[in-house]
């Protein structure tokens, strides 16, 4: 598999999927690239993807979908070196899914490295990469730091019941 950028004026990435290896004989044609769209905690920012007020609204939308039985979230993935308290501190990583339905359908995860050890190293304690597929056939649309959204993901959901509450 090679993974190549395109130019720097694309945010698109190629996934050659093509191999030295002969395919097993099969009457289903399979596509040998995959594009999909990159942004960096850079690209992130300049798009404003964080804007608050924007996303105030996108939680208030999503929950009004949830209420309606149109969002699906099983539990959260925790892999860790141990099954104990103590293997906290050597770090973990979380998988969260998300499928959301409506007139917008979207599905995908949100992948996060947590590792307290990191703010010694002078590093962010979690990291996160988000994940969009495509609902149609799962194939993956975008990828996305979500460094920063990882970080503010509570401010969000308190927001929200917290402007309801003050405007019922």
């Amino acid at each position: 598999m090679k993974v190549r950028t395109l130019p720097e004026e694309s945010a698109v990435m190629r996934v050659d999927l093509s191999s030295s290896v002969a395919p097993a004989q099969s009457t289903v044609e399979t596509p040998r690239t995959i594009e999909f769209l990159y942004l960096d905690q850079e690209a992130v920012l300049a798009a404003d993807l964080l804007n608050m007020s924007r996303a105030m609204r996108e939680v208030g939308r999503a929950q009004a979908l949830f209420a309606q039985g149109k969002v699906r979230h099983p539990h959260k993935v925790v892999l860790r070196q141990e099954d104990s308290a103590e293997s906290e501190d050597q770090g973990r990583f979380n998988a969260l899914f998300a499928s959301i339905g409506g007139t917008v359908r979207a599905m995908g995860m949100k992948w996060i490295g947590s590792f307290p050890a990191n703010r010694e190293r002078g590093l962010p304690r979690a990291s996160a990469l988000i994940i969009l597929n495509c609902p149609e056939t799962g194939v993956p649309i975008a990828v996305m730091d979500g460094t920063r959204h990882a970080h503010r993901r509570h401010d969000r959901p308190r927001s929200t019941l917290s402007r309801a509450a003050q405007n019922p």
